[in-house]
């Protein structure tokens, strides 16, 4: 009888090594922003917002907030990371599950971060403005979720 030879993988293979590679360039979560401040803030985003707004028939609980236009992290131009002007702002965040800030990074952030500033002055925000109002203008806009629950009505909306 045929027995399939015994491979034993190195200690260091290619996957974990490049791994290691991109959070060595990418930088500690704290050197990216998400220090004390953003734990904080994190904190009673979640107690305010305890539902992923994606989840519309079967609601998760809120595991990551997300960004819903991307933070620049590493471009010399620009203000990066908590000094990005949309790092705090409120009406740029979301309750996500993980399945679903996942899936909103593998499809949606790269192309979202190539028309950010044109998404911005697009939206035309007035200091009187409240957060909920821009971020239903943002997710209506970018077409993002095709439906969403309403942070502050719990209303189904569709894109």
């Amino acid at each position: 009888m045929y027995r399939k030879p015994m491979f034993k993988r190195q200690s260091g293979s290619h996957r974990r090594t490049l791994q290691k590679r991109q959070d060595i360039e990418r930088g500690t979560a704290a050197s990216r922003g998400y220090g004390y401040q953003w734990q904080q803030y994190r904190e009673r985003f979640v107690q305010e917002h305890p539902y992923c707004i994606a989840c519309t028939q079967n609601p998760s609980e809120t595991e990551v907030i997300d960004h819903i236009l991307p933070v620049r992290q590493s471009d010399s131009d620009s203000a990066t990371g908590v000094a990005d002007p949309l790092f705090f702002a409120r009406w740029n965040h979301q309750p996500l599950c993980r399945h679903h800030h996942s899936q909103k990074t593998k499809q949606h952030d790269q192309r979202l971060a190539s028309i950010r500033d044109q998404v911005v002055q697009d939206l035309e925000i007035d200091a009187d403005d409240s957060d909920h109002f821009i971020r239903f203008r943002l997710l209506s806009m970018i077409g993002l979720w095709t439906e969403w629950i309403d942070l502050e009505t719990g209303e189904v909306y569709h894109s």
